[in-house]
């Protein structure tokens, strides 16, 4: 099969079109796959092992925003995700959910004030804002537990998507925990990618 080439970097303000020009087999599948891209998706196209029922594989992305307070806040984002995940289409893939920074961190818990309050006593416990910290020596901002409260937890995690929904158990929410010691913007980068049905 040969493609065109691009750069490691892809621009994704144009869009463009890769074609095969013959059917490749990969695994069990015949597939003569193409490729469309344009700003914040990707599309492959491509057949079922018995080759007569068209699949795409697309990955969608997009970027949320959440407003946070001087504490450590704790928001359900569950809805945002599962309305980005049935409007794709995706019958079977993945949420991949992820937070830019280094004082925020991305979990599952049941999002219930007793449950939520616990996590955060947990993790006060764990890396108290009262302790020294060498990051404050030397920067001076104070959010030292911050940096490492987020470290601790991570900043992403990937829900399967099963039937056209998020895989999340019944009391199960995703939720965006920001640790910083003041207000700020955090923004939540959602890459949902899988199969879908035309």
């Amino acid at each position: 099969m040969q493609e065109e080439e691009f750069d490691d970097i892809v621009d994704f303000s144009e869009t463009y079109r890769v074609a095969a020009t013959e059917a490749i087999e990969v695994g069990t599948y015949m597939r003569k796959p193409y490729v469309i891209e344009k700003p914040g998706l990707a599309v492959r196209k491509e057949w079922d092992r018995n080759g007569d029922k068209e699949l795409f594989f697309i990955c969608e992305s997009i970027s949320l925003s959440f407003s946070t307070t001087t504490g450590t806040d704790v928001i359900d984002i569950t809805r945002s995700i599962a309305e980005m995940v049935a409007e794709s289409g995706i019958c079977e893939g993945q949420a991949l959910v992820f937070t830019p920074g280094s004082t925020a961190a991305m979990t599952t818990i049941e999002y219930e004030n007793g449950v939520v309050r616990d996590l955060v006593e947990a993790i006060d416990r764990i890396a108290p804002k009262d302790m020294e910290y060498r990051h404050d020596a030397r920067w001076g901002d104070g959010n030292g537990y911050a940096h490492v409260r987020s470290a601790l937890l991570g900043p992403s995690l990937t829900v399967p998507i099963l039937n056209g929904r998020l895989a999340l158990g019944t009391w199960q929410q995703i939720v965006l925990i920001d640790f910083d010691n003041r207000p700020r913007k955090r923004q939540v980068i959602v890459q949902v990618s899988g199969l879908k049905s035309p």
